[in-house]
């Protein structure tokens, strides 16, 4: 069954963004689009899921910090500026690879404890054209302290090992 949520996550924490997808990756659920957007100290979490018919809303709601909006289109929009403060490293983030569950709480979990300021993230499923796979596309951009700039690229290459070669890391 597919589900659409949009939530609303008020502590600029990215550990709470990361734990809503890893719910749904327990509740054996599978993220097909995502978009979060940063929005001055919070996080707005825009999701389509699918799982199993058993759970009718994500079952992510357990988070008193964590609430329900009405579901928004806002895939289109784009957060378009990103700001750049002295002594951040901003950067882009970005996969195509073969879907495999766990990739966008994978990829959080790895980054989180490296102060992480994330603009924004996007990520969706399509099928490649001719064999028909499932193709997973993952954008992010975000910026770390710069002294955790050599930290990001080597949590990056750890990705790198797990997920395959198709991960680009470069600075906005």
């Amino acid at each position: 069954m597919i589900q659409k949520a949009s939530l609303n996550i008020s502590n600029k924490n990215l550990a709470h963004v990361s734990n809503i997808f890893k719910t749904i990756y327990k509740k054996n659920g599978n993220v097909l689009k995502s978009h979060v957007l940063q929005d001055e100290n919070k996080y707005i979490v825009n999701l389509k899921a699918e799982y199993s018919n058993k759970y009718r809303y994500p079952p992510v709601l357990t988070n008193p910090l964590v609430t329900p909006l009405p579901y928004k289109k806002v895939f289109n929009k784009h957060c378009r500026t990103y700001p750049k403060k002295r002594n951040e490293y901003p950067f882009y983030l970005s996969f195509k690879l073969n879907d495999t569950t766990g990739i966008i709480h994978k990829t959080l979990d790895n980054v989180n404890d490296i102060n992480l300021d994330l603009y924004e993230m996007r990520s969706f499923v399509e099928l490649a054209p001719v064999c028909g796979t499932r193709l997973f596309t993952l954008s992010m951009y975000g910026a770390v302290p710069n002294y955790y700039k050599y930290d990001l690229q080597n949590r990056v290459n750890i990705l790198q090992k797990e997920f395959g070669n198709d991960v680009l890391l470069k600075p906005l």
